[in-house]
């Protein structure tokens, strides 16, 4: 920024004309192409992974301190200042606080089971106690008997082990399950 505006300053007379055969300098050039490398660099950051982006709000704050640049560069400093207060303020808001479907997390959690129509109530009821959505699934029900679930959900948090260990002892008709994250 401090380059686009000051560094161009002999393309002009004290009275604004230009010189002879600078048509076509524009000293704004060098500012604009921070928008261009800022762009590529926040497209760089933000993932998509099985239905879920992750970093956006780290894009968002390349963009913002981008702008903070340039408007110190420009010598706006009481608009720099604020704008900095501002970012700092909504990342610790941000951080404290789950906003948003980026802030959940993922678990891919399957299950064979012999009782398939009352374990379906079950798990329900459990996803519903653990505050998880199903954003997927799968249910195959084979000649044995046996059912398959093969789930997707989402929460606040991870589901741990602990927590899926104690699901499968209250329910005998659990045969085999596994969780995973998503990441």
């Amino acid at each position: 920024m401090i380059v686009s505006k000051y560094g161009f300053a002999d393309l002009t007379m004290a009275d604004g004309s230009s010189f002879s055969g600078t048509r076509g300098a524009d000293p704004a050039r060098v500012a604009a192409q921070v928008v261009s490398g800022i762009s590529f660099l926040c497209a760089g950051v933000i993932f998509k992974n099985s239905g879920t982006v992750k970093g956006l709000t780290t894009a968002a704050g390349l963009w913002f301190t981008a702008g903070i640049g340039l408007t110190t560069g420009a010598g706006l400093f009481l608009i720099a200042f604020v704008a900095t207060l501002l970012v700092c303020l909504l990342q610790i808001l941000m951080h404290r606080y789950a906003v948003g479907a980026d802030a959940y997390a993922a678990n891919r959690l399957q299950f064979t089971v012999k009782n398939g129509f009352e374990f379906n109530r079950s798990l329900t009821e459990q996803l519903d106690a653990w505050g998880a959505q199903v954003t997927e699934s799968r249910i195959d029900r084979s000649k044995d008997g046996t059912t398959e679930y093969d789930l997707t959900v989402r929460r606040r948090e991870e589901i741990s082990y602990e927590e899926m260990k104690a699901f499968m002892e209250a329910h005998e008709e659990i045969l085999r399950a596994s969780n995973s994250p998503i990441r």
